[in-house]
């Protein structure tokens, strides 16, 4: 699969997916926080940048004109895949960046020959679930995430 991608959004506009660069790290760590979804150890600019030394493609962006505006982190362990951190600023949420970003990153495993991937969703959010399972995604249990510094 060749990224750069060019798509037309739902307001027509021209969104450009393609693979983070660490230039990109402000406005993404922006759009997390604004999102309530940043963490200062998994997405601190160190962990990026570890991230994409081992796969340039382990984050794609969403890019309108030169501001970035989406992205989504990839995590590929052989066959096992996640997606994580899709996130869209706000002022361009609604207008189909969010599943273009899918879209693509799905595109990307099938071209790996990577038969699935799963995506952790609070089981408290409704409207997530629902974005997800309309776009073909199965619910599949409920999981509790652990973790501990080591």
């Amino acid at each position: 699969m060749l990224l750069p991608q060019t798509v037309a959004l739902k307001d027509g506009s021209q969104c450009q997916i393609r693979a983070c660069t660490i230039d990109d790290y402000p406005a993404i760590k922006d759009m997390l926080q604004t999102a309530l979804m940043f963490d200062d150890t998994w997405d601190s600019e160190v962990s990026v940048s570890l991230m994409l030394q081992q796969d340039p493609t382990a984050i794609l962006v969403a890019v309108i004109g030169e501001e970035v505006v989406g992205s989504i982190y990839i995590n590929v362990f052989g066959h096992w895949v996640y997606f994580w951190r899709l996130v869209t600023a706000t002022a361009h949420q609604k207008k189909g960046v969010a599943t273009t970003l899918l879209k693509v990153a799905e595109q990307l495993l099938k071209s790996r020959d990577i038969p699935e991937a799963a995506i952790f969703v609070n089981d408290s959010n409704k409207a997530l679930k629902k974005f997800y399972s309309d776009r073909g995604w199965q619910i599949s249990g409920t999981f509790r995430s652990l973790w501990k510094k080591v």
